[in-house]
């Protein structure tokens, strides 16, 4: 969980892309 918040504050944009194509 911590991880997939450490990414969004790295690259929000890619984590967001690959959290709504996952989904």
């Amino acid at each position: 969980m911590a991880s997939s918040h450490f990414q969004s504050i790295v690259h929000p944009k890619k984590d967001d892309l690959n959290f709504r194509a996952s989904n």
